[in-house]
């Protein structure tokens, strides 16, 4: 299963969610067209996060929790019960829940190094569904360029597992 970065989606709606980004990216899976949620797309991306991206998710959560950065425990992280509806301000996993569409879901978190939102857009085309993941990130200070710089290598290979995971597990 190929996952390519690709370009924002201009009509993605996560832009209304973070308009001072200075930061984004995006990755693409295509899959065959499923009457699935962009919600439910989004567990089944999470729920096929490898053991090796767990464990560095929790050695970070380890490293940042001393600075006062968000940083879920390890339960937090494992314990992730998918509902049938979130309210804004919900947790859908370990972020926060801003808003959804008919082809989006878009989560993420506000800190006080960087704000950054996180988006699942799923758009039909014919017998394909193009699944797209979507980061935005607005840094504060020098501490979230230095962070952002310092993950970036491992959020890219993460993104790219967790979507190539689901694809190939058919959970998408």
């Amino acid at each position: 299963m190929t996952v390519r970065s690709v370009l924002v989606p201009s009509s993605a709606a996560i832009h209304d969610y973070l308009p001072e980004a200075d930061f984004a990216d995006a990755y693409e899976v295509i899959v065959p067209a499923r009457d699935i949620s962009p919600q439910e797309s989004f567990h089944a991306i999470i729920k096929s996060m490898p053991d090796w991206f767990r464990n560095l998710f929790k050695l970070r959560n380890k490293l940042v929790r001393p600075f006062g950065l968000i940083a879920p425990t390890s339960n937090e992280l494992d314990a992730m019960v998918p509902k049938e509806t979130y309210e804004l301000g919900d947790r859908i996993g370990v972020f926060e829940f801003y808003g959804r569409t008919d082809k989006e879901v878009v989560t993420g978190a506000d800190d006080k190094h960087l704000n950054f939102r996180l988006s699942v857009l799923r758009v039909r085309d014919g017998d394909k569904d193009r699944i797209v993941v979507t980061t935005l990130v607005q840094r504060h200070n020098l501490a979230g360029r230095i962070y952002l710089r310092s993950i970036l290598p491992f959020h890219e290979l993460g993104v790219r597992s967790l979507l190539r995971n689901a694809a190939e597990k058919g959970l998408l």
